[in-house]
């Protein structure tokens, strides 16, 4: 059985652009981002910084897609939880000053994606994702590291 280890917590994915863009509404099972939205991209020695060790070019099915969509998901809803839960706790604490939101709560709607997999030397197939809103925010975007 694989291990899941969510490597890296984005805390940053709460940006204006979160509207923008939505999802393609797809059949369960099948990945629910249209191919305008994302990109699977080819490793090459300019990101290996990314990585801790040495790793080695890989690839992306479909099935691992659908996989990492799942794990985002639930990802996001264990830390947006916990960030449902210091709101609450500030707003006992606070009542002159109610907060409607953190302002750290996770969205990946309307961001455009890319993948970026390799294999590391363990055999573990790890993927950088990086997030973004705009075709100009590809430099400044969110990234987050899930290995699988």
């Amino acid at each position: 059985m694989k291990k899941y280890l969510l490597f890296v917590i984005p805390l940053f994915l709460y940006v204006s652009c979160k509207d923008k863009n939505a999802t393609v509404e797809t059949k369960e099972g099948a990945f629910p981002l249209a191919k305008s939205e994302y990109t699977v991209l080819p490793f090459t020695s300019r990101e290996r910084s990314l990585f801790e060790k040495d790793v080695r070019p890989s690839e992306l099915s479909d099935k691992e897609l659908i996989e990492i969509e799942g794990l985002l998901q639930k990802m996001m809803v264990e830390y947006n939880a916990g960030q449902a839960r210091a709101l609450a706790k500030h707003n006992k604490e606070n009542p002159k000053n109610q907060w409607k939101e953190t302002g750290y709560e996770l969205e990946t709607k309307g961001f455009k994606r890319q993948y970026l997999p390799v294999i590391n030397e363990k055999g573990e197939k790890e993927v950088w994702i990086h997030f973004f809103c705009t075709d100009l925010e590809i430099i400044l975007g969110k990234r987050l590291l899930l290995m699988f």
